[in-house]
């Protein structure tokens, strides 16, 4: 101990009188506040706050649960303003506050803890919090440029320390701090809604002081949300509110306590359904002006219709591939999409046997009905992708393919291509591998919202709801074969999304037919460079330098107290980290931590697929003779140059779009 008793009474005395500064002091107040405690001036910063740790740490020494101590929160005024104006390192004024934590948490966790008057428990725990605080902004110097993990600092305030005033502070004066476009700080906003979630359900069980955590998580939730640039995107509500939901079917409806419980849960679905309301009215009740759409059209030589050949030879198709076959001995599939999408071109089935699961992937196939000659596969290999810039949709093939013939649509029989794997999920092996090109009858297409129902519901014994519980035990073999890279992760899910099959969301659904088209497109690559095929490969190669360059820059993001910067400094690293490219030598696919990737998915949407559909038919199953592998791979690396090339137009479209739309 630095102070003995008197000068500690004489201390403790000075902090009452000059502590914290009055509202509209005048200068003669202040003259006569600073007189009185003069002594305590006349020494520097550094010693006066070694002055009041030593307040602070004789006075929890020698705690008195009956006491008053109430005063020891001005002391917190001074600390802080001594740190923010001399910016002070000392590591043993860490050591000390972090000494003085100890000391509170041992009297609160001893037994006589129970002796301590209830106000003088919530001051203890409202000083630790402060220390806490105070510790953190010492130790990592959050009032100059704070380059760590950001998360990490609102992760103790949320669920440490639970300092609501201290947590709307940091939110408001550094908004750039958190921004639901990382990836951790995404997370945090979801774990945030669990322990609400939770809270809730603890609750209405009556646990004690479960209502306090309600309360509080509910004021959290309103500081995340209340940020004015969260940048959650409607997949980001979706998923929220499926939360939510999934949290209201878990109790029943005769609970007693089950109409306050529904109020606190459909509080928040209405927030969040209006969130994607709104966000739905931003892209959807403005059209770019006719003529600037049209001038658009002209300089990125973007056809937004088909000629009227092409048009009439679309719908001859469509109506002599019309047939009413029965689908009694066809293969039973389901869809699951976005709601309201129009191009459904992957289904999926499963079996299981025993130890066995008889998974199938089903995959529209556009092939069967043309060749490469055909007119309306021509225009198709010009366009190259279906553009989604909403309200307009430019589609890849005419829409009575896309959004017919070619489409999974429920009720109808369908050509697709199809690989079946067998799956021992107990040897946690893969059996078998087989393609076919078939028909298929589509039992059912689902909404990911409304899948995410059917997996929470386990008394459902439908055909369909098997087919997703039997796919679900098979997910953890199934995602051994990729790894997504964080950055990949982060990046593809601010990118633009032209084609819309990308799947950014994170709900169980979402994270099944993802893991279902991984595997399919990670298979086919395989299959492709084992059978020496021509195949167009996806590749993503992140040399050792880009690595390290991209490693630093992260480091760097949102040094600056503004929240644009920190956008603008997304897009830098965007731009910096290596995009992944068509080409009909494998590379392998870093962001997807896969050997080799392959595009085969969506060929409703994407050209690339139609041509490694073509391949697994011709050259795969058809077994094509060597001459005419060498056609087609001199075809296939025309088409990969064209359409990498036609990607970077499309997105130039696109930013050019959006940025008309803007003004």
């Amino acid at each position: 101990m630095n102070m003995n008793k008197c000068v500690i009474r004489k201390t403790r005395k000075e902090l009452k009188k000059y502590l914290p500064q009055k509202k509209n002091e005048t200068e003669v107040e202040k003259q006569k506040r600073i007189k009185r405690g003069l002594y305590f001036y006349e020494i520097n910063y550094k010693n006066r706050i070694y002055y009041v740790l030593d307040v602070f740490e004789y006075n929890i020494t020698h705690f008195n649960p009956n006491g008053n101590y109430t005063y020891l929160l001005k002391g917190f005024t001074f600390l802080n303003e001594a740190i923010t104006a001399y910016h002070l390192k000392e590591p043993e004024i860490y050591q000390r506050v972090q000494k003085i934590r100890m000391l509170i948490k041992n009297i609160l966790t001893t037994k006589d803890s129970r002796k301590i008057l209830p106000r003088n428990h919530k001051l203890l725990k409202k000083i630790i919090g402060k220390l806490e605080v105070f510790s953190l902004s010492y130790a990592n110097n959050l009032d100059d440029k704070y380059t760590e993990n950001k998360t990490e600092l609102f992760y103790y305030l949320i669920f440490s320390i639970k300092d609501i005033e201290t947590l709307y502070s940091f939110i408001h004066s550094k908004p750039h701090m958190l921004n639901f476009l990382d990836k951790r700080a995404y997370e945090l906003l979801l774990k945030a809604v669990d322990a609400y979630l939770t809270a809730l359900q603890h609750h209405i069980k009556k646990s004690l002081n479960a209502f306090d955590d309600v309360i509080y998580f509910d004021k959290v939730l309103k500081i995340l949300f209340s940020i004015k640039e969260n940048h959650l995107s409607i997949g980001d509500y979706r998923d929220l509110e499926a939360r939510f939901a999934t949290a209201l079917d878990e109790i029943s409806k005769d609970h007693p306590d089950y109409e306050r419980y529904s109020y606190f849960i459909h509080k928040w679905r209405l927030y969040l359904l209006k969130g994607i309301k709104a966000k739905l009215n931003l892209e959807q009740d403005y059209k770019v002006p006719e003529e600037v759409l049209e001038e658009l059209y002209y300089k990125y030589q973007i056809r937004p219709d088909f000629s009227k050949s092409i048009t009439l030879e679309a719908e001859t198709m469509s109506l002599k591939n019309e047939h009413n076959h029965h689908a009694k001995n066809l293969t039973h599939i389901y869809t699951v999409d976005t709601d309201g999408a129009l191009e459904l071109d992957d289904g999926f089935s499963c079996i299981k046997d025993k130890d066995i699961y008889h998974l199938g992937i089903h995959i529209a196939n556009p092939m069967h009905y043309l060749s490469l000659e055909s007119p309306i596969f021509k225009e198709a290999a010009k366009r190259t992708t279906t553009i989604y810039i909403r309200p307009e949709v430019i589609t890849m093939y005419p829409e009575v393919l896309a959004k017919d013939l070619f489409s999974l649509n429920e009720g109808t029989i369908r050509q697709v291509i199809s690989l079946y794997a067998d799956i021992n999920k107990e040897e946690n092996r893969l059996i078998k591998l087989e393609f076919k090109l078939e028909e298929v009858y589509v039992a059912k297409n689902d909404s990911y919202t409304h899948c995410n129902k059917v997996l929470r519901e386990t008394k459902n014994n439908t055909a369909y709801a098997e087919t997703l519980r039997n796919i679900t035990e098979i997910i953890p073999f199934l995602s051994r074969f990729y790894k997504i890279d964080a950055v990949y992760a982060y990046i593809n899910r601010t990118n633009l999304n032209v084609s819309q099959t990308n799947i950014i969301g994170s709900t169980p659904s979402e994270k099944m037919v993802e893991a279902l088209m991984l595997f399919m497109n990670h298979m086919t690559s395989k299959i492709a460079l084992q059978e020496e095929i021509p195949f167009i490969y996806r590749n993503h190669v992140l040399e050792k330098n880009h690595q390290e360059e991209l490693e630093n820059y992260l480091r760097q993001i949102g040094n600056q107290n503004d929240s644009q910067y920190y956008i603008n400094e997304i897009n830098i690293q965007k731009n910096k980290y290596p995009q992944s490219y068509y080409s009909i030598d494998n590379k392998g696919h870093k962001g997807l931590g896969m050997s080799s990737y392959a595009h085969m998915t969506s060929p409703i949407r994407r050209l690339a697929d139609n041509y490694n559909i073509l391949m697994i038919q011709e050259c795969f199953l058809k077994k094509c003779s060597d001459p005419q592998k060498y056609h087609y791979a001199l075809l296939l690396k025309q088409a990969s140059d064209i359409i990498n090339h036609q990607r970077t137009t499309l997105e130039m479209f696109t930013r050019d779009y959006y940025l008309t739309r803007k003004k």
